[in-house]
């Protein structure tokens, strides 16, 4: 007897035109959701980055006068010893805004009063060079380079952590550089 053997149709693999076309109706609300979404995140970044891009440039210039101050070089010479006052000092650095990294740089750094726009006071810090490093031109005119809000002082810690206007403090510890080198809102 002859065995009768079912034949199935192949099976067709894939999506019918209804599953298609619900996907692309869900890409598309998904889409129009997303770019809705991606268009504020944007704005965002644009208005942020507008406001944003003084803050960046305070910030990066208040890390200079960090370096300066954390690059001070202790000399045996009297002339190149760090000296300073409530409004201003002078300093041999290895971080000059105004010179090469590692080069050596007298400079005088100076909190300047002044009247910002909308009639507040507000304070100037220049770095300007009392000595140029050789081969460079001598610097005429105090490089502005931030400018706060409200009047600010210089203030100088010792090792004991004690607080003064002046450095040095002492005609005898004329030879020690601060532990700190602060900018204070003046009193």
């Amino acid at each position: 007897m002859a065995s009768v053997s079912h034949i199935r149709p192949p099976r067709q693999s894939g999506f019918t035109l209804i599953e298609l076309l619900v996907t692309i109706v869900i890409l598309g609300f998904v889409i129009g959701v997303m770019s809705s979404a991606f268009t504020q995140v944007a704005q965002i970044l644009r208005v942020a980055a507008e406001s944003g891009s003084g803050f960046q440039e305070r910030w990066l210039r208040t890390r200079v006068l960090q370096e300066l101050v954390s690059n001070l070089v202790l000399t045996e010479h009297a002339s190149s010893r760090l000296t300073g006052t409530a409004d201003a000092f002078d300093c041999l650095t290895l971080a000059s805004p105004l010179a090469a990294q590692g080069a050596p740089q007298r400079v005088h750094v100076a909190l300047e009063p002044v009247s910002l726009d909308d009639g507040r006071t507000g304070t100037d810090l220049s770095v300007r060079a009392v000595e140029p490093v050789p081969g460079t031109k001598p610097q005429e005119v105090a490089t502005r380079w931030v400018r706060w809000p409200g009047s600010l002082r210089f203030s100088y810690i010792d090792r004991a952590g004690k607080e003064y206007d002046s450095w040095p403090p002492a005609e005898d510890r004329a030879d020690e550089l601060p532990s700190e080198l602060l900018v204070r809102p003046a009193a």
